[in-house]
């Protein structure tokens, strides 16, 4: 760089001032001379100007290094039987790492790093870490990029978290569901949401504690219920059927054969690609047993759950009618639990219903609104379940059909015409 556009940038970045406030009082410009590193924050060129002056980093470093912004990661496997050759190499470039940071004016705190092994047995018999002369703090657990990486890889404290993160999003649903109709409260949970739940659920899909998962999956029910207004016991399927909504399980599926997809047309970075490259069967294997992934059989439990295998051994499972399919399109539609052609008329699409005929609706869609349907789940304050008007068991056939009730066939009437209207 030189010339004008060196001019620029060292103007862009040189003479840089900051000003405090303080219970709306602001103080004085600092010196000039105050700010003597880094880029201006919130900036569109800050974060490129700062991968461009902290690329070169690991180019003097022994071990894999991973650079994210500003998060860097030294990874190295460890030989338990002799685990201080791997501590010698990670001091050498800890070492290295102060020596760059000095030269370069850009300074790594300890106090923000941590030192964590992952290990099946649990035994850290590992010296600590020293970085500019401060030890680096050994941990059990660590939010890396908004994945929580315990020492065991059994993703039970990110899972956790998420539910703890997630039923604090979904509890004003609860209050919205009496004033909102689903369509806007399906936007809501789809936007904001559920995506909480896609981030890296390829990764945590491999939960040594399926029961974990299923944790998630009653957060995602109890947030259908919201949206949808039925009542709690409804059953799991027929509430996410009227959404058209996938169980969290189906939904981690697609997206590992769409991710899979990716890696086996080598549409996926570099070093994913690498990671499955040593998998990959050769030709002939192919043909004779149709297996895009020679897996190593070995039968530990920890290595057959963990996240390369678990995605392997689903892409292997996948119909090779799919796995040969063109385009990653072609095959979301042909991969998906819901498809477009067998979706029903969701509650969602129904025009000029307000929340309380929707309401009606999807409860008795649900098959638990009417009261020989409530007596028969136990509540307390069905002690009949006959209809008033008839004396007949009210079933769902009863009430769409056989009531002879005048002002409950206007009712009917009016609800079916709602729905004509919207074919």
């Amino acid at each position: 760089m030189r010339g004008r556009v060196l001019s620029l940038f060292s103007s862009y970045l040189s003479n840089r001032k900051i000003q405090i406030r303080i219970n709306g009082v602001l103080s004085d410009y600092s010196q000039n001379s105050y700010i003597n590193s880094g880029v201006p924050q919130g900036s569109i060129l800050g974060p490129l100007l700062f991968i461009l002056y902290i690329n070169d980093l690991p180019d003097t470093l022994a071990l894999t290094t991973y650079i994210y912004a500003d998060d860097t990661s030294l990874y190295s496997p460890t030989d338990p039987k002799n685990p201080q050759i791997t501590n010698d190499i990670l001091q050498d470039d800890l070492n290295k790492i102060q020596g760059w940071s000095t030269k370069w004016g850009l300074r790594f705190k300890p106090s923000k790093s941590c030192d964590i092994t992952f290990t099946k047995t649990g035994n850290r018999n590992y010296a600590n870490l020293l970085l500019d002369n401060n030890i680096i703090p050994q941990v059990e657990s660590h939010a890396h990029l908004g994945l929580i990486l315990d020492s065991h890889l059994n993703f039970n404290e990110h899972i956790e978290n998420l539910a703890t993160k997630v039923q604090k999003k979904i509890n004003p649903l609860k209050f919205l569901s009496h004033k909102m109709k689903s369509i806007d409260l399906n936007r809501i949970y789809q936007s904001f949401i559920r995506p909480h739940f896609d981030y890296c659920d390829i990764i945590y899909n491999s939960a040594a504690r399926k029961f974990m998962l299923q944790k998630l999956e009653r957060i995602h029910y109890n947030a259908a219920l919201s949206v949808s207004g039925c009542i709690h016991g409804s059953n799991t399927r027929k509430v996410l059927s009227i959404l058209n909504w996938q169980t969290l399980e189906c939904r981690r599926q697609e997206r590992i054969k769409i991710y899979m997809f990716k890696i086996h047309n080598n549409q996926a970075p570099k070093y994913v690609q690498s990671i499955f490259h040593n998998f990959k069967t050769n030709f002939v294997r192919i043909i004779r047993n149709l297996m895009p992934f020679n897996l190593p059989i070995i039968f530990a439990a920890k290595f057959l759950s963990s996240p390369v295998i678990t995605m392997m051994t689903i892409w292997n499972k996948t119909p090779q009618e799919h796995r040969n399919l063109p385009t990653l399109s072609q095959l979301k539609s042909n991969i998906a639990s819901i498809p477009a052609r067998n979706k029903i008329l969701s509650t969602l699409h129904i025009k000029n219903l307000n929340r309380k005929e929707e309401l009606c609706l999807n409860r008795l869609r649900a098959d638990l609104i009417l009261k020989g349907q409530l007596y028969s789940h136990n509540f307390r304050s069905i002690l009949d379940p006959r209809c008033d008007f008839c004396h007949s068991n009210v079933s769902t056939r009863h009430f769409l059909i056989q009531c002879q009730r005048p002002s409950h066939k206007l009712e009917i009437a009016r609800l079916n015409a709602h729905i004509i209207a919207s074919l």
